[in-house]
């Protein structure tokens, strides 16, 4: 998947290097970014987005998976057994154009607990089996049609 510039920005150049620099990047390499930044980005939404108590939207990251026809969701919600204080963390897949969507809850607790989670680098690995065992589930429920 090849991205296109956009126009009408005043960092047009920054934006044109950036997206030349991704083109340019194997899949596996891709990947690896995704992986790696993940995690981060959801961590620094969450710390603005997610409440210490209460209920409140699901903050979710998506990307691209290279290869494939999927989409990877890192997302954290309220835990729906106790809304008011706990949240979760899940990594799901879902088909590019389609609302289906496979997902794995690999952490629950405060949200404190769940951003400590997310930013420990011993998990990178559990969150990098998780995606491929969650995407690949997804490609067996599409291939049985």
């Amino acid at each position: 998947m090849k991205l296109n510039s956009m126009t009408g920005n005043p960092n047009n150049n920054n934006i044109e290097t950036m997206i030349s620099r991704l083109n340019d990047m194997s899949p596996a390499d891709k990947m690896q970014m995704f992986l790696d930044g993940s995690p981060k980005l959801l961590v620094k939404r969450a710390e603005y987005e997610v409440p210490e108590n209460g209920t409140f939207r699901k903050v979710e990251v998506l990307f691209d998976i290279p290869n494939t026809q999927n989409q990877a969701h890192y997302f954290i919600e309220c835990d729906p057994l106790n809304p008011k204080d706990s949240r979760t963390f899940s990594i799901g897949v879902s088909r590019v154009g389609s609302d289906r969507m496979t997902s794995i809850q690999l952490a629950k607790g405060t949200k404190k607990e769940i951003l400590n989670f997310l930013a420990d680098k011993n998990n990178a690995e559990l969150f990098k089996t998780t995606l491929a065992n969650v995407s690949n589930s997804t490609d067996d429920y599409y291939s049985s049609f």
